[in-house]
């Protein structure tokens, strides 16, 4: 009986030692276990912080310079200007998997379907990038989220709809690569008229051959909008793809 108590006493002590010792050695400060928080409550792939000091490694001293002086600003009470400011920077340099986290960031404490919107559409410039599986898999996933919120909260808004599909259709999962389509044919059954959707599906019938179909819908759009280039410029394209030369040439001439 006393071999057991002195093993237990024993056991105790060396628990004690472990924690203080982890106690004693965690140096996480309350601002950066808070980003460590925020990132596992997302289920991330990737940890935003371990790639912005990955990216600042990249960077000149002048541009490293500027970014730590506006960062400084993260200690003030205005930390969301903070964010637009890192947003737009980091941006700049060329680099929208940080701005598309900094956007994020803003959404976050605005809970606007405007900021979200923004999120989404800078994770789409990180998405056409890069070709890296992990870091595309990263801004798809950042991408939808903040579409999704920005549908959730504006859910008679079209725009949001539209990319997210775009999203789909552009980068499709395996298990349903048919999904970011169908959703926007479905959105061309509710709004008809409505030019983003008929120019994405004008684009995605373009990759798929589907040239009798782009012809439709660009006709559509210009007889919405007789001016709009990008509608003259597919439209020429497909019938061009028709063997329609003659007919394609005064809409290849305002694409040009």
């Amino acid at each position: 009986m006393m071999l057991q108590r002195n093993q237990l006493l024993t056991f105790v002590a060396a628990l004690g030692f472990s924690l203080l010792l982890y106690l004693g050695c965690n140096r996480t400060t309350p601002k950066e276990r808070a980003l460590i928080e925020h990132r596992d409550s997302k289920g991330e792939i990737l940890d935003p912080e371990v790639l912005i000091q990955k990216r600042k490694s990249e960077l000149s001293g002048a541009d490293l310079t500027a970014l730590h002086l506006i960062e400084s600003g993260l200690e003030d009470s205005s930390q969301i200007e903070t964010f637009k400011q890192l947003s737009s920077s980091w941006f700049s340099l060329g680099y929208p998997e940080i701005a598309g986290y900094y956007a994020r960031r803003i959404a976050e404490i605005e809970k606007d379907a405007t900021s979200w919107s923004i999120a989404g559409t800078t994770f789409v410039y990180c998405l056409r990038k890069y070709q890296d599986e992990l870091l595309v898999q990263y801004c798809k996933e950042n991408s939808e989220r903040a579409f999704e919120n920005a549908i959730s909260l504006a859910p008679d808004e079209i725009s949001s709809k539209v990319n997210l599909a775009t999203i789909r259709a552009e980068f499709p999962e395996e298990s349903n690569p048919m999904l970011g389509i169908q959703m926007l044919l479905e959105l061309n059954k509710t709004h008809p008229e409505s030019i983003p959707v008929l120019m994405a599906l004008g684009r995605f019938g373009m990759q798929t051959g589907q040239y009798a179909k782009v012809e439709e819908r660009m006709r559509t759009v210009l007889e919405i909008e007789p001016n709009n280039t990008n509608a003259a410029c597919l439209l020429g394209k497909a019938l061009q793809a028709q063997d329609k030369e003659e007919a394609a040439l005064p809409f290849l001439t305002k694409c040009n």
